[in-house]
């Protein structure tokens, strides 16, 4: 679900225009937006936090981590109609 048609109204009624004015970049675009955005895979990443579970299962942790950890996912740029042209 986009949420950049609520916001593109929202600066509309403010007297800005997108992208004229100001760029618009969304996360996680279904594929048809045609905002800007940054695409993630989340089949990737619940694959990944299972298999950090099952890490965490077979080493019988049962407590929260004393150093916590983070799994930052590469998301793919996507070029949209929301952000000016380049230079």
């Amino acid at each position: 679900m986009s949420h950049s048609a609520p916001v593109i109204a929202w600066l509309r009624a403010l007297g800005r225009q997108v992208p004229r004015d100001l760029g618009l970049v969304e996360r996680e675009l279904p594929p048809a937006q045609s905002c800007a955005g940054v695409l993630y895979a989340p089949a990737r990443i619940g694959a990944r936090a299972v298999e950090t579970l099952v890490g965490l299962v077979h080493r019988n942790e049962k407590e929260v981590p004393v150093a916590a950890n983070e799994i930052l996912p590469k998301g793919q740029r996507r070029e949209g109609r929301t952000l000016p042209p380049r230079r």
